[in-house]
């Protein structure tokens, strides 16, 4: 699908599809009437409107530690910060997050760049398919600074973008169990992570997200709490 295709077919899963269609409907509807057609790239999209997937997604402490780090970037600066986190999903059923990647050197600066870094996910799903990888995990991840409609929430632009790359048959080939999820950190730090679920047609959200220290403690952290209504 081109860019205007996808985002009809999102617009169908938000719109149509989804139990609280209503809500998402009004959401976007300043975007969606706009006469200006590019308005609706824009759209903000409350991801605590999804479908609730109750499944625990548990970060590793270096992977928290990171996030943080990249969450006072943005409350510092203003500025989208991309980022990459690998995971797997484990025996028991739960999302395991272990690994983040990020320029961290472009912090520093006064802007973030997403130079390099779709090179750097390709070259790793190249990795998928020539190790035939199952039940791993890739999350999309950004920052939204505080500047407009979709700073708490996702944008119909995002979702397109997980839909491009959920489109390699790493994710599409069911049988590996591949999974592919986004995470937007707005200034509520909130931990929002979304997934696609291409059997419904419907986009949904996770409610359980966890830090697990060292010492084996499991920490319950923020999700879906301070959405924009």
């Amino acid at each position: 699908m081109n860019r205007e295709q996808t985002k009809d077919f999102i617009l169908k899963c938000l719109t149509e599809n989804d139990n609280n269609k209503d809500l998402h409907y009004k959401k976007m509807k300043w975007h969606i009437n706009s006469s200006n057609e590019e308005e609706i790239y824009t759209a903000p999209v409350n991801p605590k409107y999804m479908e609730v997937d109750h499944t625990p997604i548990i970060m590793a402490d270096n992977v928290f530690d990171s996030l943080e780090l990249i969450d006072n970037y943005n409350l510092e600066k203003g500025k989208e910060v991309p980022f990459i986190i690998y995971g797997k999903r484990t025996k028991g059923g739960a999302i395991y997050l272990d690994d983040l990647y990020c320029n961290f050197d472009k912090l520093k600066e006064s802007s973030a760049t997403f130079q390099k870094l779709s090179e750097f996910l390709q070259l790793r799903m190249d990795v998928f398919i020539q190790d035939d990888m199952r039940n791993q995990v890739i999350v999309l991840g950004h920052t939204h600074p505080n500047t407009g409609r979709i700073s708490f929430n996702y944008s119909v632009a995002d979702l397109i973008v997980h839909l491009d790359y959920f489109a390699y048959n790493v994710f599409t080939q069911t049988a590996r169990g591949n999974l592919l999820l986004s995470l937007v950190k707005t200034v509520s730090q909130d931990y929002n992570f979304i997934v696609y679920d291409p059997q419904k047609e419907v986009w949904k959200s996770y409610d359980k997200v966890y830090r697990q220290e060292k010492k084996k403690d499991f920490i319950p952290l923020s999700a879906l709490k301070y959405c924009d209504d």
